[in-house]
């Protein structure tokens, strides 16, 4: 059964990967990152700053953990409900529902815990 729901959990990322647009091949100039701003499939980012491409990447990540874990809120719930009151298919689907809180919960202390080191304590401006 969890081999089932990592199995779909690597599909939904590979379809996240691959229908982002790629306007990065679309340039016609032959300076690939004029003024150190390279125009990338997931915005623009500064290629002379890496802690600008380590707040990019690091927005991404959330954001697909954050959908994963309401995809999984709600599989648990469908689990719940096709469960139909057998006692170890509503326990299997209670389980995936805390888990799925639980991912919520340190999502949200992880932004917690880099608003305040990040931008109140070092000062990092890519954070803000």
């Amino acid at each position: 059964m969890k081999t089932k729901l990592i199995i779909v959990e690597i599909i939904f990322v590979l379809i996240l990967l691959f229908s982002a647009p790629l306007s990065a091949f679309a340039q016609t100039t032959a300076i690939p990152c004029p003024n150190g701003q390279c125009d990338t499939a997931i915005g623009p980012i500064n290629a002379n700053n890496a802690i600008s491409l380590i707040g990019v990447i690091f927005k991404y990540v959330v954001s697909i953990a954050g959908v994963g874990a309401i995809l999984l809120l709600l599989i648990g719930g469908y689990r719940m409900i096709l469960s139909r009151g057998d006692k170890e298919k509503l326990h299997e689907a209670r389980d995936t529902i805390t888990s799925a809180i639980l991912g919520l919960v340190f999502i949200i202390l992880s932004l917690v815990i880099l608003q305040i080191i990040g931008v109140s304590i070092l000062q990092i401006p890519s954070f803000e």
